[in-house]
């Protein structure tokens, strides 16, 4: 039986229940996590991080270098920048570190954009364990 408006007030303060006592709602979440840079919406964090990679696109790898990832994706520089194209599936590997250990995962992603220099990937089919890397690499201190 849930609590009505007045009783969740009065217990709470006027605004009835505050914000810590639950987790909000998925899209306002979204919302207050997102970022913008220039004309896109980003969610989540978003850092610059040293990352040395091996992008494998149909069987061709090529060494790459990441510029900036999140959950969702990153923006890898290579120097031979036309052996991808928009929409193309690769796979990417790094070296992640992940409850003090330093481990190799592979991560599938598609190319969602292709500039000078590099291509933006958008992250696909996260494992457990891959997420776990990426979320300890991400907030790391």
């Amino acid at each position: 039986m849930g609590l009505t408006e007045s009783q969740t007030a009065g217990r709470h303060g006027a605004e009835g229940v505050v914000a810590t006592d639950f987790p909000a709602p998925e899209r306002r979440r979204s919302e207050a996590h997102t970022v913008r840079v220039g004309h896109e919406r980003r969610r989540g964090v978003r850092k610059i991080l040293p990352l040395r990679g091996l992008v494998d696109c149909n069987g061709s790898q090529w060494p790459c270098a990441v510029r900036d990832c999140s959950l969702e994706g990153m923006f890898v520089q290579l120097r031979e920048e036309s052996v991808l194209q928009i929409g193309v599936r690769i796979e990417i590997s790094l070296a992640l570190l992940s409850c003090r250990e330093t481990r190799i995962y592979r991560l599938h992603a598609h190319v969602v954009r292709m500039q000078a220099g590099g291509a933006a990937l958008r992250l696909d089919r996260l494992d457990s364990r891959a997420y776990t890397a990426m979320v300890d690499t991400l907030y790391a201190n």
